[in-house]
């Protein structure tokens, strides 16, 4: 959550973070970032905490957003 608030995101073309329980909270937080533009590319497969819906909320939120792997 943290890393959601973090100005220096607003640099970031892509953001992995793939494979860590972030969980729904967190996921959350990345879509309500102030700081990351629509066009970053977010991976986040593999964290088995997230919910479907909120997988579809990551996909609406960004262009590019892998939820899982290939």
């Amino acid at each position: 959550i943290a890393l959601a608030n973090s100005p220096n995101l607003r640099n970031v073309l892509t953001l992995s973070i793939g494979s860590n329980e972030i969980g729904d909270a967190g996921m959350q937080a990345l879509i309500d970032s102030k700081y990351l533009d629509p066009w970053t590319k977010v991976i986040t497969f593999g964290n088995d905490l997230v919910s479907e819906s909120m997988k579809e909320a990551l996909n609406e939120r960004f262009t590019y957003c892998m939820t899982d792997r290939w």
